[in-house]
């Protein structure tokens, strides 16, 4: 599971940087969802450690990064 947050990031950075640069912000969407995948695993991973109250807030910090890319993405 570290492995799969460690590669999500490496994609989430990658991609930030890739439209900060060239200002192609049709990608941000895709970002957004990445970065909403992130951050579910980064609750899981701890919720795993017992660490329940910043695992509820990553879960509904997710959720919300989550409606904002799928509403984008309807619009």
């Amino acid at each position: 599971m570290k492995l799969v947050r460690s590669i999500l990031a490496v994609i989430v950075i990658i991609l930030a940087v890739y439209i900060f640069v060239t200002d192609v912000f049709e990608m941000l969407t895709y970002s957004l969802i990445l970065l909403g995948l992130l951050l579910i695993t980064m609750g899981v991973l701890e919720f795993r450690v017992k660490k329940k109250a910043t695992a509820v807030v990553l879960f509904l910090v997710a959720g919300f990064d989550m409606y904002v890319a799928f509403f984008s993405l309807s619009n």
